[in-house]
């Protein structure tokens, strides 16, 4: 998915769930997270967005990285 693109779109009409992919983002480093929250952020700007994986979370993803996640997000906003 294109999340500028949709917000461009239809960012006015909708409310976006998800977009943090369990696959490659989740699983990666806290760093490698926190960078992904951030662009996520930026790319979900000027549209409605809940913060959530793009998926269910498995027991391969650590705990860690959800928390980097969710951080992040937070500490984006709070600025």
């Amino acid at each position: 998915m294109e999340p500028v693109r949709l917000v461009r779109e239809f960012g006015r009409d909708l409310c976006f769930h998800g977009g943090a992919d369990t696959i490659k983002l989740l699983r990666g480093s806290v760093e490698g997270v926190r960078q992904g929250a951030r662009q996520l952020c930026q790319d979900f700007s000027g549209g409605h967005w809940i913060v959530a994986p793009a998926n269910h979370l498995q027991d391969d993803i650590p705990p860690e990285n959800v928390c980097a996640l969710f951080d992040s997000v937070k500490e984006f906003y709070d600025q």
